[in-house]
């Protein structure tokens, strides 16, 4: 018999939450085991009953999830399973209930799933602030334009436009470093809503999986959705800043510009028009940055909720390890693109002709050497370079002369040896020594100092992961050990 209403639930609710099965079903069958085995640490289960369902969980785990009938006719995921498990192993599949809720269980998997794509996306950004700073390192000398609002606005170098990129990007991986801490907190042993009398030592439950600590309060286990709110923006800022550059390259990638062209493999060509070689790479990383947006955004709307509600979780078991991978998947490809990068140097060079890029230095000159406030010196320069403009040409001493002329000022001798002298990109470069300027020895020792940290970040993710690999496989080794004890026994 159908209860009314039952095809619908099942078609708008339960076929959305089966849809993540394959994501969870090896996360929710560590969580299992993980179970099953404090269950016989504080002997609450029957030894034949924990060795039945210990052999069954260990044949799904590496089976694939259409081993289990993953069907919205039965409900969420978890009923599903509760259904293979029964038909397999009888009552002795009951046992899974004692002392933990589904809701417990699916939170623990969720966590399991999340931790890995956190990693991930740390490991991804890792590697595309190495890119940046190699290709950084490369382009110290590469005198370019630099821009804002696409104007000329001051010489730079294609190295210091690049490394701009890179502290984003870090800043995202230690933001996602720092949040990893609470995703890998452990809910195991909470019980309904206010604890379990069975599960006491929850301690020991979560370090069983590698989880680093418990969380402290039950009924928070169970509903904070803060984490994952958290690894979720901080993955869309990331791809924000691949964004923003992606957006410059689409610029500097086309035939106006010609300072930059992809690697072969990361463009598509026009099927209509031969010479094209369309940056299909950025269009990927700009959509991405996009979508993620909206992800961030749905999953701040469904957390705006009553407590103790599953509606956050329902639409972010998918929803956020979809969206890190993605972004993952993203940030790996910019790093792609930054790798491969074929740099144009006499194009960068020769498009600082005629751009007055060194105007602000000439103004400053001017307000050091003869005594003027800024305001005076820059009027005076920037009257030159419209005077220079209407020729089609750079200004002069007698443009600065006529000028401060003008404006009522002192008068101001200078030569075009000394004008061309300030005014030249590769001395103006030079001259920016300050800490982050773009001369090469600032950009030098910033580099060397992010590819340190890199590394401890680096140092971090593979410490992380043999960690986790390491506490998953210890709970697949002891439920081994569980059912070849009781083989052993049974054995001629």
């Amino acid at each position: 018999m159908t209860l009314d209403g039952a095809d619908e639930l099942a078609r708008a609710g339960y076929a959305w939450e089966i849809a993540d099965a394959p994501l969870l079903h090896e996360p929710l069958t560590l969580a299992d085991l993980a179970h099953v085995l404090e269950l016989v640490r504080i002997e609450a289960i029957p030894l034949d009953s924990a060795r039945m369902l210990a052999r069954e969980l260990l044949t799904l785990l590496t089976a694939p999830p259409e081993a289990v009938d993953y069907s919205p006719a039965l409900g969420e995921m978890y009923s599903s399973r509760e259904q293979h498990l029964a038909h397999r192993i009888g009552d002795a599949a009951g046992w899974l209930h004692l002392g933990r809720t589904r809701r417990e269980a699916m939170r623990i998997a969720y966590r399991i799933l999340v931790r890995r794509h956190v990693v991930d996306l740390v490991a991804a950004a890792a590697a595309l602030a190495e890119a940046l700073g190699d290709q950084a390192a490369l382009n110290v000398d590469t005198v370019m334009p630099d821009y804002t609002y696409l104007q000329p606005a001051e010489p730079t170098t294609f190295g210091h436009y690049l490394a701009s990129f890179v502290d984003p990007v870090l800043r995202d991986g230690w933001r996602l470093q720092r949040e990893f801490a609470d995703v890998n907190a452990s809910p195991m042993g909470s019980g309904a809503a206010s604890g379990s009398a069975l599960m006491r030592e929850r301690a020991i439950a979560g370090t069983d999986l590698g989880f680093d600590v418990p969380i402290d309060h039950v009924r928070d286990a169970m509903w904070q959705s803060d984490p994952f709110t958290h690894v979720l923006l901080a993955a869309t800022t990331l791809v924000i800043a691949q964004d923003k550059l992606a957006e410059d390259l689409e610029i500097f990638s086309s035939r106006e510009f010609d300072f930059v062209e992809l690697g072969d493999g990361l463009v598509r060509p026009s099927i209509l028009m031969p010479q094209k070689r369309n940056p299909y790479a950025l269009t990927v990383v700009r959509g991405t940055a996009g979508l993620l947006i909206g992800r961030a955004a749905g999953q701040l709307a469904v957390a705006k909720s009553p407590s103790a509600r599953s509606d956050l979780y329902i639409y972010a078991y998918g929803e956020v390890p979809r969206a890190l991978n993605l972004a993952a998947r993203a940030t790996e490809l910019t790093a792609a693109v930054v790798r491969t990068l074929r740099v144009n140097t006499a194009r960068m060079n020769a498009a600082l002709a005629g751009r007055h890029t060194g105007a602000a230095d000439v103004a400053a000159y001017l307000a050091r050497e003869f005594g003027l406030n800024y305001r005076t010196s820059h009027s005076i320069v920037s009257q030159a370079v419209r005077s220079a403009r209407l020729d089609a040409r750079d200004f002069t001493a007698a443009d600065i002369g006529d000028a401060a002329a003008a404006l009522g000022s002192d008068p101001i001798v200078v030569t075009d040896d000394e004008l061309h002298s300030l005014a030249d990109p590769a001395r103006a470069v030079a001259s920016h020594d300050g800490l982050g300027g773009s001369a090469a020895s600032s950009m030098g020792a910033y580099i060397v100092d992010r590819r340190e940290r890199t590394g401890v970040l680096n140092e971090w993710v593979q410490a992380t992961r043999h960690r986790l690999d390491a506490g998953e496989a210890s709970v697949v080794q002891r439920a081994r050990e569980l059912i070849g004890a009781h083989d052993d026994k049974e054995s001629p």
